[in-house]
């Protein structure tokens, strides 16, 4: 083959080498791209929980609130004080059962909250890792494109 073959036939496979090697590279981008997306979704459902959290905490304690008086109420209407004796000690147990459920309640989110975020994380490692794989891909892909096209080229010239 000529030189100006050999020169073209280099210049195709060059081009192709590059144009490989780009769209390696655009794809580590775009799965980046998605990988923060998805951590930021993340990020959203870890908030969300800690508020469901306290809105359920609110709630629970709203619920206790009312118990304790409707077993006051009860109390009363027997004649029963409701400051001393086993009618205080009902409603301190019931106190004390609704901070330990408040408790639960608060850990339960919290721990939601946790995987959540640790899936973000993980999202974000996963997005860089893979961005920094593509750019290996894409360099291996100019070096070995690039080699190849040279000894084409040599090969070609020689004959």
């Amino acid at each position: 083959m000529g030189t100006t073959g050999a020169q073209s036939a280099a210049a195709i496979s060059l081009t192709g080498t590059a144009v490989t090697a780009y769209s390696q590279y655009q794809a580590g981008r775009t799965n980046d791209i998605f990988a923060t997306t998805n951590a930021a979704g993340a990020d959203y459902q870890a908030k969300d929980a800690l508020s469901r959290g306290k809105t359920a905490v609110a709630r629970h304690r709203e619920r206790v609130s009312q118990l304790l008086a409707s077993q006051r109420v009860g109390y009363a209407a027997q004649g029963i004080r409701i400051d001393d004796g086993s009618a205080l000690e009902v409603q301190q147990d019931t106190a004390q059962q609704a901070e330990l459920d408040v408790l639960t309640i608060k850990n339960n989110a919290a721990m939601e909250a946790f995987g959540y975020r640790a899936q973000a994380r993980d999202y974000r490692v996963q997005g860089k890792l893979g961005k920094i794989a593509a750019r290996g891909e894409a360099t291996n892909t100019l070096l070995t494109g690039v080699a190849k096209a040279n000894a084409q080229y040599s090969a070609d010239t020689k004959e």
